[in-house]
């Protein structure tokens, strides 16, 4: 009788002058299938740079890329040499493992002490810098023969396979218990007047009935090109952002997120509330965004607007709403979701001046005016020993919250873009 599994890919990383080890995985892969493919109805599949399909449409290392990025594991070897050097890192294979890495990955990296009669002096020195880079993370196992090899891999695999299905139970709890309290709550998560209707958006764009909405990216842009053309965009616009800030205060002072927000900080606590916080966020993240895209960088309006739509969900509450000491400064995530992604805008529309204004801005914080960007920033966010656990990870069950948010917003905005473009721009914001 057919069975349904999950498929799992490991990715196989190595220079050419490693061979056996490549065929000693793949065995042990299927190995591990024919012990454990039925009982935990997940399938492991060997994937290596030639399984790619050939293509003048981009570098080759590129094309292997792809196939990294679609793994859930890799596993890396070295004997000898580092390998061919790549526009991006030292050697094809590092470059795998980099990305894998930057991604949350989990990698598992082996490096061979078998002798060998000729070595390239150049290559070796290499490699053995390289394995220096890698020593901080712990990443690497040392081994002289290949049974030593066959034995720890296959030990490997079993217990990074059962750690990622643990994971994956923990991920599906928290998005259940996040759908749980987003339905009690009765979060709307839709943006601000209904459906959009485009033709009225590009014929009428002077009504005063605009039909608006920010469910998606694109709605967002055609809604706030349309009000910026509008006599009464101004209006309009300062409307949609009293019902975007409402939403998401309905939402974070409802007693269900108030239950969240008493327990013990937890991965699980901060992941459920964050997702619950996105959510709700989001229309308002498409509107800035495209705001910060399209506004006038000299208008002191739209300059006020956007500010003011951070500056309101940065304001502290009482103390007394919520008693643990974690849940205070959490509130403040969606202010500072929306800084994020209305900083990437600005920056790459070319309006530093609107988006130093805007940073310039002060709120209110305890009895003190502190400037956004300190009240904002991300420690000071998830801080009481919470600001590397937004959400699981597959290394350490924890993302840095500077990583998170990338990806985070890079999903929200610029979904089909090259990474590496695109974070060169985040990071100079």
């Amino acid at each position: 009788m057919p069975t349904e599994a999950k498929v799992y890919r490991i990715f196989i990383a190595s220079p050419s002058d490693i061979k056996e080890e490549r065929e000693i995985v793949r065995e042990k892969i299927t190995h591990w299938n024919s012990l454990h493919a039925i009982s935990y109805k997940m399938f492991l599949q060997p994937v290596e740079g030639g399984d790619s399909a050939p293509s003048l449409y981009d570098r080759g290392q590129a094309i292997i890329n792809k196939l990294v990025d679609d793994c859930d594991l890799l596993i890396g070897i070295f004997w000898t040499r580092l390998g061919t050097g790549t526009p991006e890192a030292e050697s094809g294979t590092a470059e795998e493992i980099e990305r894998a890495r930057s991604k949350g990955k989990r990698c598992m990296v082996y490096f061979c002490e078998k002798s060998q009669s000729q070595i390239d002096q150049i290559e070796y020195e290499k490699l053995q810098n390289y394995k220096e880079k890698l020593k901080p993370d712990g990443l690497f196992y040392y081994y002289e023969t290949l049974e030593d090899f066959a034995a720890k891999v296959f030990k490997d695999i079993t217990f990074a396979v059962d750690e990622i299905v643990g994971e994956d139970i923990q991920r599906l709890a928290i998005e259940n218990r996040a759908k749980e309290t987003k339905d009690a709550i009765g979060l709307n998560i839709t943006g601000s007047g209904g459906d959009v209707n485009v033709k009225n958006l590009l014929i009428n764009p002077f009504s005063s009935t605009i039909n608006i909405s920010f469910n998606t990216l694109l709605e967002a842009k055609l809604s706030v090109r349309a009000l910026l053309e509008s006599r009464f965009g101004m209006q309009d616009m300062e409307d949609i952002k009293d019902q975007e800030i409402a939403k998401i205060q309905l939402a974070l002072s409802s007693p269900q997120m108030a239950v969240l927000f008493n327990q013990t900080a937890t991965v699980e606590t901060i992941s459920t509330i964050t997702k619950i916080m996105e959510e709700a966020t989001t229309s308002s993240i498409y509107a800035l965004a495209m705001i910060g895209r399209y506004a006038d960088d000299g208008s002191p309006d739209w300059l006020d607007i956007v500010g003011d739509w951070i500056e309101r969900l940065s304001t502290q509450t009482p103390m007394t709403d919520w008693h643990q000491p974690w849940a205070i400064p959490l509130k403040r995530y969606p202010a500072l979701l929306l800084l994020y992604s209305l900083g990437i805008s600005s920056v790459r529309s070319g309006k530093i001046n609107f988006l130093k204004e805007v940073f310039s801005r002060k709120a209110f914080f305890y009895e003190y005016d502190i400037f956004l960007s300190k009240l904002l920033d991300p420690i000071s966010i998830f801080s009481h020993n919470i600001d590397k656990t937004i959400e699981f990870g597959f290394w350490n069950h924890s993302a840095p919250v500077s990583d998170y948010l990338a990806s985070l917003v890079k999903n929200l905005l610029y979904l089909s873009e090259e990474e590496n473009y695109y974070f060169q721009w985040f990071d100079f914001f």
